[in-house]
């Protein structure tokens, strides 16, 4: 039977590979934001109040290893992805189904520059959140003319709220709202009963037929889903899916499949849940219980779990990936 001694040396053990597995992940993917500065002061956050420090800290030592991070330059590939799969693969395939002589490349290729001419490309939400990040960073590097980037305002001859609105150029006809991320799908359904109805009675009053779609380059199965069944978007999809085994918990969860010794899922969980709740009280295991470890270079969403993000004045807690969050105005 192992001793206390031979079970503490096994988890130095442990915990001297995840440390260097994350010291590689900080070089090659994390762009520097978890230095093993930033790292050993984010463990102290584990103080031992729910089991002891140690074990506590072997296991967020686990979770953060197994953090799934996007960097500037993996959201441009994917962007270009976006493009390429999403935009010009459907509307090359549309333009080939219009054509008598669909083997004729430069007919093809004119079709379907005529559908890429037709379309408009939004992001979905606030400009002053990401979606002007991700638009910008779609624009440039897909190479696309600014000209297809219009204001939402802009598609219309009038206020948005008139009932007589219509469209301003006809020859406009598919809207595509780019998003970076669909967690529970909840933010593309608000947001599209604020838009779609606009964009629909506008091209009724013109005559027209405007499809919508919705893109985004990383979603959950059930976040897309949901946006599916309760939207009227045309289309809807994403670069990367992650199904449920993306989950941090539970049966199918894929990081626990082979854990390291000393770890295992369930004290995860609960040492998990015991600060997340400490630190977001209603979704301590992400926004809607998601139990996600996603974050990008320019944020990371409440779907990860709180604690690699929190980053709220009370309770003082020290993030390894600090999210912005969204501010109400000062005082309201």
């Amino acid at each position: 039977m192992p001793t206390h001694d031979d079970v503490a040396l096994a988890d130095d053990d442990v915990e001297s590979l995840l440390l260097e597995k994350v010291k590689v992940l900080n070089q090659l993917l994390w762009e520097g934001q978890a230095t093993r500065p930033a790292v050993d002061q984010w463990l102290q956050n584990f103080d031992g109040t729910y089991t002891s420090s140690r074990t506590e800290r072997l296991h967020a030592l686990y979770l953060l290893s197994k953090f799934l991070y996007f960097g500037r330059a993996e959201i441009r590939e994917l962007l270009k992805a976006m493009f390429r799969d999403l935009v010009r693969q459907p509307l090359t395939a549309q333009a080939r189904e219009a054509l008598a002589d669909r083997s004729n490349f430069k007919r093809v290729h004119q079709a379907f520059l005529q559908e890429l001419n037709a379309t408009r490309f939004l992001g979905l939400g606030n400009p002053s959140e990401s979606a002007a990040y991700i638009l910008y960073n779609f624009r440039t590097t897909n190479r696309l003319p600014i000209e297809f980037f219009p204001n939402f305002y802009e598609l219309f001859s009038k206020a948005l709220n008139s009932s007589d609105n219509e469209w301003v150029d006809t020859g406009v006809r598919r809207i595509i709202f780019i998003d970076d991320f669909c967690g529970t799908g909840g933010q593309a359904v608000d947001l599209s009963a604020k838009y779609l109805p606009v964009i629909s009675q506008a091209a009724l009053n013109s005559g027209v037929s405007v499809e919508t779609w919705y893109l985004t380059i990383l979603g959950t199965s059930s976040g897309l889903d949901r946006v599916r069944a309760n939207t009227d978007f045309s289309y809807v999809d994403s670069v990367s899916e992650l199904d449920d085994s993306y989950r941090s918990f539970g049966p199918g969860a894929q990081i626990f499949s082979s854990p390291p010794t000393g770890v295992t899922g369930s004290e995860a969980e609960g040492i998990a849940t015991h600060y997340g709740g400490k630190l977001a009280p209603a979704h301590p295991l992400g926004y809607e219980n998601s139990q996600l470890l996603v974050g990008f270079h320019h944020n990371v969403p409440d779907n990860s779990l709180p604690i690699f993000w929190f980053d709220e004045p009370e309770p003082l807690w020290s993030p390894i990936f600090p999210r912005v969050s969204k501010l109400s105005m000062i005082g309201a």
